[in-house]
């Protein structure tokens, strides 16, 4: 008989909830340990980290705790492979530190998307011409999150950004809004490089769940939309010739599985895109940088 791989789950709050509802389905892994600080009425429930770290038969564990928890827990499961919820670290250094030596799988949703890997696909046949602009915008209700919406948001924005270009070679302007003396709520961002130009707003202030990307080519746009769970790929091309007689297209994926495919990467061991989340962590830096002109790591560089 097959024997279940064991795995654990650290964290069991609103991401985790939905991290381990997809976890339970799957018939080869069993869930071993479900880590949390109080004792919670569900199978397998323990308060002892040090269990689980010593558990030679957990080699896989599910990190789904707040960010500022994140270095230290990794530091502590130097012994296992892990799955954090993004961003990987509040401190550049300290995601540098975590990943010497180590493949850490980062839920960036935002790389299994269908709708984004069309787009890519579109900028990578040249079917459009060239990119020449990209507009983020995503808006949430989150204003009285413990964190700000650069490390909620501009995660996500900088991750599907880096899917497009080096986002290390971009050049960035910052205006934001503070919401109180800590944290900011709403944050605009204009980056540019010699041929790509664009904007990402961002917002903790809405009461609608939204993701709109537009992507403007010599020749067409596509503009992907997200409002609450529903979405829709909208492409237009246009021939100058004719008057810009417009051609539009539209495309329906699935977008809500966009975690079970990240978890299924990291449970088949495929990618952990180490690169692309060390540049997401130098960048979300230097953004907090500008937003509050104080010292970071960088100061010291």
């Amino acid at each position: 008989m097959y024997k279940k791989k064991n795995i654990a789950l650290i964290g069991i709050g609103y991401w985790g909830i939905k991290v381990f509802n997809y976890l339970k389905k799957k018939k080869n892994y069993n869930i071993k340990y479900i880590y949390s600080r109080k004792k919670k009425n569900i199978k397998n429930n323990t308060q002892n980290l040090k269990i689980i770290k010593n558990d030679n038969s957990v080699k896989e564990i599910f990190l789904i705790t707040p960010i500022d928890t994140h270095y230290k827990l990794a530091k502590y499961f130097d012994n296992k492979i892990l799955f954090i919820e993004k961003p990987l670290s509040l401190e550049y250094k300290n995601s540098l530190n975590l990943l010497k030596k180590r493949a850490i799988f980062v839920d960036y949703l935002y790389r299994y998307s269908e709708s984004i890997k069309t787009i890519k696909k579109i900028c990578t046949k040249n079917k459009l011409g060239k990119l020449k602009n990209i507009n983020i915008n995503i808006s949430q209700t989150g204003r009285f999150n413990k964190f700000d919406v650069n490390y909620l948001l501009n995660s996500h924005a900088l991750s599907i950004l880096s899917i497009f270009t080096f986002i290390d070679k971009l050049k960035y302007n910052v205006n934001s809004n503070f919401f109180n003396k800590k944290n900011v709520s709403d944050l605009n961002i204009n980056f540019e490089n010699n041929y790509l130009k664009g904007n990402i707003f961002l917002s903790l202030n809405s009461i609608i769940k939204k993701l709109n990307l537009t992507f403007i080519f010599q020749k067409g746009t596509v503009e992907f939309l997200k409002i609450n769970g529903k979405s829709k790929l909208k492409i237009a091309k246009f021939n100058r010739d004719k008057n810009l007689n417009l051609k539009f297209k539209e495309l329906n994926f699935e977008e809500n599985n966009n975690l079970d495919k990240s978890i299924d990467n990291f449970l088949s061991n495929k990618n952990p895109y180490r690169k692309q989340n060390l540049k997401i962590s130098f960048i979300l830096e230097k953004i907090e940088k500008m937003i509050y002109k104080r010292k970071t790591f960088f100061d010291k560089k």
